[in-house]
């Protein structure tokens, strides 16, 4: 279909043109929202379960420990338990994954098992995606939360994948497909 944008409403050309944009990028946006709180929140969690058992001598105390424990202000695993169930919400828990991250980077072994897990538990959910729908060593866009930029996280995800499936950057982001989509409902 060819749609002639200098005949007829403008108000109306521009919005058939601007709205799958905006749908796409508030999209994008809110896939990253809730991708960074899925996978942050549970590098926090396991943050906080291991400062837990630091503090019953189940763990050692690193240095992952002391920034929990400072970032909460909790002085011991009471103080963890009341911020973890009665103070704290996810976004709180979720911020803990840029500590674990940077202690990671920085050579903390128990902040780089942390990625080390979460990487796995990634990989388990690809290989169970791929054979379902039986398709051998497939490509996965690593984008959003935590994946989208170059990091210990990103590093340690591609690591785990090697030999299930290709990490591969997109070519373009949501908003260069939603721009596809409206050039296509106006014709071009």
């Amino acid at each position: 279909m060819y749609r002639d944008l200098t005949r007829g409403s403008i108000l109306r050309s521009l919005l058939l043109f601007a709205l799958p944009m905006l749908a796409g990028d508030i999209l994008q946006q809110l896939y990253n929202i809730a991708d960074t709180l899925i996978v942050s929140h549970a590098i926090g969690r396991d943050a906080l379960a291991l400062t837990v058992r630091g503090e019953d001598g189940r763990a050692p105390r690193g240095a992952l420990h002391d920034t929990v424990l400072r970032r909460t202000g909790a002085a011991d695993a009471r103080g963890i338990v009341e911020f973890t169930y009665h103070g704290a919400s996810k976004a709180e828990v979720a911020a803990l994954a840029a500590e674990v991250l940077r202690l990671a980077a920085q050579g903390d072994a128990q902040s780089a098992a942390i990625l080390h897990r979460e990487a796995e538990e990634l990989r388990i959910m690809v290989s169970a995606f791929a054979r379902e729908l039986a398709i051998v060593q497939p490509r996965v866009a690593l984008m959003g939360g935590l994946l989208a930029e170059e990091n210990i996280y990103r590093e340690t995800v591609c690591a785990a994948l090697s030999g299930t499936a290709q990490p591969v950057h997109p070519m373009h982001d949501a908003l260069w497909g939603a721009a596809q989509l409206a050039f296509e409902a106006l014709g071009e």
